[in-house]
């Protein structure tokens, strides 16, 4: 059976030969140089590795790289669109980051920049990374890094905060407001088989938060996707998000699609997406069993879809699976959840089919055409790319999308505007879609096609062709794909911007809101402000008003201060065509004569008594928040997991220096140069109150942990509520690091 190929195909040994890339039915575009383009509207990335003269895989394991699509005129569908890269061996694609060992399965998101049609300085990429290669590379983690559109750079590679196990297969929506959220597989073991379980960790400002479960899931997580919607909220997001995985169903061996809805705060308990109505029942969904017998056992080779338009409705896609108790469900079926209900309603054809696509359709992807509901799906068929559209309610049929001379796998797809799209995929060197690609395969490539977008009606895809004219040398998997016009259209209305700012005490502070109706400025609309106080700070004045337009389209300001030290949150409200919207801000002010600066990270410190991963963001000052810390460890008498955790405002007393030891030392004179910060907060041990941990972090530079040379250290003693002694250790960390920032 087909899916016993393609989506559970990271469960069998790769055999065959490979294949010689045919040259490509389109003419070459026409490159340019990254930056003089006057658009760029989509970036897609995927995962790379060079082999050797025999064909074998080279010494550096695999890669992210990417790829940006603009045209010379900003919103001209009759313009060229051209992939181009900015440092790569060839001006169409480059690598993200270059890291010793492997890099997997990345992921984008993006958004509009200032100027319509062209991406923003959030565009963000998350992927896995593991220190080694092949089968058991090592503890996998999750990296990320974000990308100026100006120049074409990359942030460079930073871990989330690590905690112990492995995590991969990760997924990021990027919001409005810069902030992001991530999600991915999690693993307590390292390179085995142990139960898996949905993870996250919210990005706020250049801060992620310490990663942890969604909820209670059954134990055999894959194939994670998350979506921002435009149902608005609290919290760093601003808006709802919605994440989707494949699970196993408790007491029965079959897969099914689990969703969760996350508000800025907390996740509702992952719930099963209703498959039973109308029938056929779907028996089975996709799903990866990330087996270690496998030559490459982390590779996402399945997916799922799901996107979300500006009528607080989100839409899911998935594929059948493989058969399950003689059951069999090979196809491409979905459903949408409206968001203010909660009722799921099926996809269904015009001819009222669950089943959009059958006989072994598998991995599908989708992305909006319009704000209100039209969208394109895409997903890969007998070595092919199809097609489904959605118009009026319904669905039509599977259709031919695209094909290149390769066997066409994993798509990806994003909206230019609302009637153009580009979608991606990787081209495999099997000999044919029945067949297993061989492994490694040279032939593989990356393959792209642009669509015509009759609004309401249809979508007219191209020609393929690879997104690197006669082939990328080496091999490529599993791009993804992302666009300016597709995060616009599903963003809330109303943002607010900084998301997070510093400043002392007595100067003032300026908010901007921004409201939008389906990514279009809307003049007019009175925004409500109301500033709420923490730590001792004092807004002055606390509450306010203004009226968009005032400070460009679809903008309007919000300035005030406080004459004392503290933390703000700053709410503004819009009504915006009957919906009530919401967006959030944090302020924090500081006093001159306090020391500024704070110190972020998370690590891993091991030595012959105590394995203890922690992360941590801490002020110098104890009154600026946030302060966050926790602490995870194995009692080595009992062997029982036990856990710190300090809350927002336990931070006791801090003090922030400059250890003289450390070089490179810092400018003489410079009291912001600090790289060390002493501490003492309260919290909780294992969920009871009371406890009490004092610790020294210091920064030693690039990198931290000593398995990469680094020299970061850490001491943290912890007591519990009875003042006895639960955890004491000191040395340098053995992976992560430790970041301090002077503001």
């Amino acid at each position: 059976m087909r899916w016993a190929i393609r989506t559970l195909i990271i469960g069998l040994v790769m055999t065959g030969m490979p294949r010689a890339i045919a040259p490509s039915a389109l003419t070459p575009l026409s490159l340019k140089a990254f930056g003089t383009l006057n658009s760029d509207e989509a970036v897609t990335v995927w995962q790379h590795r060079d082999l050797d003269a025999t064909g074998a895989p080279g010494p550096t394991g695999w890669d992210p790289w990417y790829s940006v699509l603009g045209r010379p005129n900003v919103g001209d569908p009759t313009a060229s669109l051209a992939w181009h890269a900015a440092g790569g061996p060839v001006a169409e694609a480059a690598p993200i980051a270059t890291l010793a060992g492997d890099d997997k399965n990345p992921h984008v998101s993006t958004l509009g920049g200032s100027t319509p049609g062209t991406l923003s300085s959030f565009t963000t990429a998350v992927w896995q990374h593991a220190a080694g290669t092949g089968s058991a590379p090592g503890d996998w983690d999750i990296y990320y890094s974000q990308l100026n559109p100006g120049t074409g750079a990359w942030t460079p590679p930073a871990s989330l905060p690590h905690v112990h196990g492995d995590d991969y297969d990760p997924n990021v929506a990027v919001a409005s407001n810069g902030n992001a959220l991530a999600v991915w597989v999690h693993r307590e073991g390292i390179n085995d088989t142990s139960a898996r379980t949905m993870y996250y960790s919210v990005k706020t400002g250049s801060t992620w938060s310490t990663p942890a479960a969604i909820a209670a899931s059954n134990g055999q997580v894959s194939l994670p996707e998350v979506t921002l919607t435009s149902v608005s909220s609290g919290g760093p997001l601003g808006s709802k998000a919605i994440a989707v995985w494949a699970d196993v169903v408790p007491m029965l061996p079959t897969r099914q699609m689990f969703y969760s809805i996350f508000d800025g705060v907390s996740w509702t308990a992952p719930t099963q997406i209703p498959t039973e109505v109308p029938v056929p029942i779907i028996a089975d969904v996709g799903h990866a069993q990330f087996v270690g017998t496998n030559p490459d056992p982390y590779g996402a080779f399945g997916r799922n879809g799901v996107t979300a338009d500006g009528l607080s409705m989100a839409y899911v896609l998935w594929g059948g699976g493989p058969q399950s108790l003689g059951l069999a469900s090979a196809g491409v079926v979905g459903a949408f959840l409206d968001l203010t209900t909660g009722v799921w309603t099926p996809m269904l054809t015009p001819f009222g089919a669950r089943f959009i696509g059958v006989g072994g359709c598998e991995n599908p992807d989708n992305a909006m055409t319009t704000a209100t509901g039209d969208f394109d799906g895409v997903f890969d068929f007998a070595g092919l790319i199809e097609d489904t559209f959605r118009t009026g309610g319904a669905f039509t049929p599977e259709s031919f999308a695209w094909d290149s001379e390769l066997t066409d796998l994993r798509p990806s797809n994003a909206g230019l505007s609302p009637t153009e799209m580009v979608g991606v995929n990787y081209g495999s060197g099997a000999a044919s879609p029945f067949e297993l690609p061989p492994s490694p395969d040279p032939s593989s490539d990356i393959i792209f096609s642009i669509a015509t977008i009759s609004p309401g009606i249809d979508a007219a895809w191209g020609p393929s062709a690879h997104l690197v004219p006669g082939g990328l040398p080496g091999e490529d998997y599993f791009p993804e794909v992302s666009s300016a016009f597709a995060a616009q259209i599903v963003q809330p209305g109303l943002t607010l911007e900084p998301a997070f700012a510093e400043n002392p005490v007595g100067t003032p502070h300026t908010v901007t809101a921004t409201v939008t109706v389906n990514g279009v400025p809307q003049n007019g609309v009175t925004v409500n402000f109301t500033v709420t106080p923490s730590g001792g700070s004092t807004p002055t004045p606390n509450t306010g008003a203004c009226v968009t337009g005032t400070s460009g389209p679809g903008q309007c300001q919000f300035t005030y201060t406080s004459f004392t030290a503290g933390t703000d949150t700053i709410t503004a409200t819009a009504v915006v065509e009957g919906e009530t919207l919401t967006a959030t801000a944090t302020k924090v002010w500081f006093s001159e004569a306090v020391q500024k600066g704070r110190i972020t990270g998370g690590a891993l410190f091991e030595d012959a008594t105590a394995r203890v991963t922690y992360g941590f963001e801490l002020h110098c000052d104890a009154t600026m928040l946030p302060n966050n810390l926790q602490i995870n460890w194995k009692d080595p008498v009992t062997g029982k997991q036990r856990r710190f955790h300090m809350p927002n405002d336990g931070m006791v007393s801090a003090n922030c220096s400059n250890d003289p030891t450390i070089t490179p030392d810092p400018p003489p004179g410079d009291p912001l140069a600090n790289d060390t910060h002493d501490g003492l907060g309260t919290g909780r041990l294992d969920g009871q109150p009371g406890a009490t941990a004092s610790w020294t972090l210091k920064d030693a530079g690039e990198p931290g942990g000593s398995d990469q040379g680094g020299s970061d250290f850490v001491h943290f003693h912890v007591t519990d509520q009875n003042n006895q002694t639960v955890l004491s250790i000191n040395g340098k960390i053995k992976r992560g690091n430790h970041q301090f920032h002077n503001k």
